[in-house]
């Protein structure tokens, strides 16, 4: 049983709960950060800017150690006293070092997420979902507990719910220890434990970068599949996929992205996987329903930086007619955690729901629908 009580107590408390971590550390003389990686930079001048002086910086690389930055020493954490007070910069695999830092006797520390939260426009983040999840979760989850309550009891097993679990747990406390044990180590989009591909699949690869996605699924059906439709709009992208697949058989390749219109939007090229349409976008592209370019699938995998919804809404008459499998991203917004599945439900009764994560952050949490 989903305990939202719980849940809903750590985020009425969040707000206080990090003021209190952030008095904390204006409290001390030994500050140092962890990491010198990009948010370690930014890190630096924001705790310069609120006149927070930075003894030194802790990388556990050899080589990166006994440097400088910032005229202060680049160091290994053996070397930082147990009494010190450590801002960990890393973003991605930030409950590694909040394990580490508690095996090693350090106590006093802060994540990044957390000083995000208080003072977003000091501790920037490069990536808007990371900010949007950090900002705005707890509100939506006070708001939507109900919602949250529904999707719980809809997953199929026992470890999509603990997934869930965890997750809103973190949203609400901003601990990223809460995915220390709920990252998958299966692949993901072929979680050989959920998905099971046949001979003459039809598989749909919505966001298609770089073309690796579909290779993987060429070679885990051994090439007997009847078809492979690749969507990505960003040309440069869709030129590499092109020669990642190059000697594949049968496979399409569309310039377009999957929408719930056919048109054109503005889009933000990046060159790599956090493309995204926006209303401040560089370029425009081309969109496509999905009812309108294919007639079937079998397998129909989404992630596409944001656009997942306006995507569904563009394939219904697939869904509903065929019941593809669904591999598809929940993470780019707060409430796709819960309206992504919500609405797949809306289609089709039938789908079993299995929810998995595969990095130890925010990012690749995916819905699987079968």
């Amino acid at each position: 049983m989903l305990k939202i009580q719980e849940i809903l107590q750590k985020a009425e408390k969040l707000e206080y709960h990090v003021q209190d971590r952030w008095k904390c550390l204006t409290a001390e003389q030994k500050v140092y950060i962890y990491g010198t990686s990009i948010t370690a930079e930014i890190a630096y001048h924001a705790l310069k800017k609120n006149s927070i002086q930075v003894c030194g910086f802790i990388n556990d690389n050899i080589e990166e150690q006994n440097t400088m930055k910032h005229g202060i020493w680049v160091t290994g954490l053996k070397e930082i006293p147990q009494n010190s007070f450590i801002v960990v910069s890393v973003l991605e695999k930030s409950c590694l070092v909040v394990k580490k830092l508690l095996e090693k006797g350090y106590s006093k520390y802060i994540e990044y997420a957390m000083l995000h939260f208080y003072k977003p426009e000091d501790f920037t983040i490069p990536y808007t979902i990371f900010s949007d999840i950090i900002r705005y979760s707890y509100l939506d989850i006070l708001e939507n507990f109900k919602k949250y309550e529904f999707l719980y009891n809809k997953l199929y097993d026992g470890k999509s719910k603990d997934v869930l679990e965890n997750i809103l747990n973190y949203r609400v406390s901003l601990n990223s220890l809460y995915f220390y044990d709920i990252k998958e180590t299966k692949e993901q989009y072929f979680d050989e434990n959920i998905i099971s591909l046949k001979t003459q699949e039809i598989f749909v690869d919505c966001g298609g970068y770089d073309g690796e996605v579909s290779k993987k699924f060429a070679e885990k059906t051994q090439n007997q599949y009847q078809k492979v439709f690749l969507f990505e709009p960003d040309p440069s992208l869709l030129q590499k996929a092109r020669k990642t697949l190059a000697g594949q058989e049968n496979i399409v390749f569309y310039q377009k992205g999957c929408y719930h219109k056919n048109g054109t939007v503005l889009f933000e090229s990046t060159g790599n996987m956090s493309g995204y349409v926006s209303e401040e976008g560089t370029c425009q592209i081309e969109t496509i329903r999905l009812d309108d370019a294919i007639q079937e699938a079998t397998f129909i995998k989404i992630d596409i930086e944001g656009s997942e919804l306006k995507a569904l809404e563009g394939m219904q008459r697939i869904i509903r007619q065929g019941k593809p499998t669904i591999a598809i991203a929940l993470y780019h917004k707060p409430n796709h955690l819960w309206e992504i599945p919500e609405y797949l439900y809306s289609l089709c009764k039938e789908y079993q729901f299995f929810l998995r994560t595969y990095t130890y952050s925010i990012p690749e949490t995916i819905l699987y629908c079968k």
